[in-house]
């Protein structure tokens, strides 16, 4: 929680999210990253929520309102809402998704508690970043609470 909130604080420097842009930077996502970033450090999480919740409307594939509005709900502790922000993340970034993005995909799922579909992302994730640290110890904390592969996954193998 701590982490996040610090990572909101210092959001114009999200690189650790971000996928090397090949066009010119999403500016209108940019401001509203930045925007959203000030009224978290001013103590307006409310607005800073509304804002990223209604630029995800008009610009639903912006790489920066998509980090900043998984940022916010994290924070809010909105676990269902930020998957569904970061899995779209995901989707958007495609085989370019850094290692960030699926690790906190990856929390964000076992926060929700689907310990399944968090088991399923770090794999998923593991095939792009398969020497990553974070990803493998996901994984490996994964397997400690009991997650495997699904019994219907295992009948098939």
């Amino acid at each position: 929680m701590l982490q996040v909130a610090h990572t909101i604080a210092t959001a114009p420097d999200f690189s650790a999210f971000a996928t090397a842009r090949t066009h010119a930077a999403d500016s209108e996502g940019q401001r509203i990253r930045f925007a959203a970033a000030d009224l978290f450090r001013q103590g307006r999480l409310a607005e800073a929520d509304l804002l990223t919740y209604e630029a995800m409307q008009q610009m639903p594939d912006s790489e920066d309102v998509l980090v900043m509005r998984a940022l916010i709900c994290e924070v809010r502790h909105d676990w269902t809402a930020a998957a569904e922000v970061l899995g779209r993340l995901i989707a958007v970034q495609g085989a370019d998704a850094p290692p960030e993005s699926w690790c906190h995909w990856v929390r964000v799922l076992r926060c929700d508690g689907q310990l399944g579909a968090a088991r399923q992302a770090v794999l998923q994730a593991l095939q792009h970043h398969p020497t990553h640290p974070a990803l493998a110890n996901e994984l490996a904390q994964l397997e400690a609470l009991g997650v495997g592969p699904s019994p219907d996954a295992r009948q098939a193998a």
